[in-house]
């Protein structure tokens, strides 16, 4: 088992978890399309652009598991998390949280 395996593991759990726990406002469609669509957007733009240029790999090369809960199961995980706790008339505060994450995180 490779050493960095643990991580999307304990993350995937815990996501699914909260997501288990919190209420719902969306519907069971709505929860499916969200999961569905997010996973596999997430995959196809990390299978066209990380994959190819080597950019980040979790694990061995056989070892598929990690890039299966960090592509598939955690953005879809948040997204629908992002989706349930989602109050409309906070436009501005959800700005502002965007543009701290993406400075803070995403930012040279």
């Amino acid at each position: 088992m490779a050493k960095s395996i643990w991580y999307p593991i304990v993350l995937s759990i815990l996501l699914v978890i909260i997501i288990f726990i919190i209420p719902m406002k969306l519907s069971k469609q709505g929860f499916y399309l969200t999961f569905g669509v997010i996973g596999y957007f997430v995959w196809m733009v990390a299978m066209t652009i990380a994959a190819p240029s080597d950019i980040f790999d979790i694990g061995t090369k056989r070892n598929g598991l990690p890039e299966l809960l960090l592509y598939g199961i955690i953005p879809s995980c948040n997204a629908i998390i992002f989706l349930n706790l989602y109050i409309p008339a906070s436009k501005k505060k959800a700005l502002m949280i965007f543009l701290s994450f993406y400075h803070f995180f995403l930012s040279d």
